[in-house]
């Protein structure tokens, strides 16, 4: 889109959407962008499924992640938290300057997830009018839905595991070396920490993925198909529409101190 063309969809109350993800190993199988990848698909599956007159703007993936726990495996590229955090806070900041009000952040990835929870407020606390943002993890939004298609036991989805290894076979198929797929599910040493996507204990811990699998995996990806990758897009990008219908309703608020 041109700038003009982004001024007329910010004075029409489009909403913005920008996908997170990150560049990290996703065991012998999987590329390293899949995070950015599943991210930028999954909120292009949903454009379709709003309702008519629902204007919506993807921004350019952030493609770089807090991905510190992979260190070690070729191919990560971690950014700091606080860096990442000041980066999404620009990018809102460059979104908000633009005319829009509305800024959703879409992630894709683990380790971004906590880091959503500051970086939404201090872009609202930066902004020089009333705004609306929000910040989901994919998994998180869909979970009851993607609980119910798993073929996985629990501890089968967590990193290039049945979920994301089949989102790739249905939307980048060309880049799954599924041959090369192993399945590796790590014991957990406390039942507070959660073994999997979908069942996240209450406590976390500063576990390195080489201390938890030798193949980068975590979960089972031989189970995973592309049509499970097209249950899961559809699960996921339908729950995706659904908020981003609400968020458009949400109030907008000023930020600051009160």
């Amino acid at each position: 889109m041109s700038s003009p063309q982004l001024a007329e969809a910010a004075a029409g109350g489009a909403i913005v959407v920008v996908p997170v993800g990150s560049v990290e190993q996703h065991g012998p199988h999987l590329p390293v962008a899949t995070d950015a990848w599943a991210a930028e698909h999954l909120v292009e599956a949903a454009l379709p499924k709003l309702p008519s007159g629902r204007r919506v703007v993807i921004a350019p993936v952030v493609r770089y992640g807090f991905s510190e726990d992979h260190a070690g495996f070729p191919g990560t590229l971690s950014i700091p938290a606080r860096l990442l955090e000041e980066l999404l806070i620009e990018i809102g900041a460059g979104i908000i300057a633009s005319g829009f009000d509305r800024i959703l952040l879409v992630n894709g990835h683990g380790g971004n997830d906590r880091l959503l929870y500051y970086v939404v407020r201090l872009i609202r606390d930066r902004a020089p009018r009333p705004v609306a943002l929000a910040g989901l993890t994919y998994w998180k939004l869909a979970a009851e839905q993607l609980r119910s298609l798993r073929h996985s036991e629990p501890g089968g989805m967590g990193h290039a595991c049945e979920l994301e290894t089949s989102l790739m076979l249905h939307f980048r198929p060309e880049t799954v070396r599924m041959r090369h797929a192993v399945r590796e599910v790590p014991v957990p040493y406390s039942g507070e920490r959660g073994g999997d996507l979908l069942s996240s204990g209450a406590v976390v811990a500063p576990d390195r993925f080489h201390e938890l699998t030798v193949s980068g995996v975590t979960g089972d990806p031989l189970v995973a198909s592309a049509e499970q990758g097209r249950l899961f897009a559809g699960a996921i990008s339908g729950r995706l529409a659904a908020f981003i219908d609400e968020f458009a309703s949400w109030p907008l608020r000023q930020g600051g101190r009160a």
